[in-house]
């Protein structure tokens, strides 16, 4: 197993310590942490560990600029997506009924975007 999906699957413990299902990474130094991703445009869902079975495994969201780059970097660990639109409103609706608790990082720059999380909001909280 590689050090960045050791790195998610003690986040993935450490969310069930914490209470949360999923958490939102989306500063890019902290992503290459967790995947080893170095490129200019991604985001991370990470799942907790007992939240896996409804939300699937680790994501790993990124454009189409990066295809290739993403598929050489980040681990079997995630579900790797190449999105065609805005990667933070992809997300967004694939979670919309999915329901749990949601976790962001301090300074999230999708936390300035409410209008983004709007079709979550009904089953999520963050």
């Amino acid at each position: 197993m590689s050090a960045d999906a050791t790195r998610a699957q003690r986040l993935a413990a450490e969310l069930d310590a914490l209470g949360v299902d999923a958490l939102l990474v989306d500063a890019l130094v902290d992503i290459r942490y967790l995947s080893g991703f170095t490129g200019s445009n991604a985001l991370v869902l990470a799942v907790a560990a007992s939240a896996a079975a409804r939300l699937g495994a680790h994501r790993f969201l990124s454009d189409f600029r990066h295809a290739t780059q993403s598929a050489a970097q980040v681990p079997e660990a995630f579900a790797r997506e190449i999105v065609t639109e805005d990667l933070l409103g992809e997300l967004a609706q694939t979670l919309a009924d999915a329901g749990g608790r949601l976790g962001f990082e301090e300074a999230s720059r999708a936390c300035t975007s409410p209008t983004c999380w709007g079709c979550v909001s009904r089953s999520w909280r963050w």
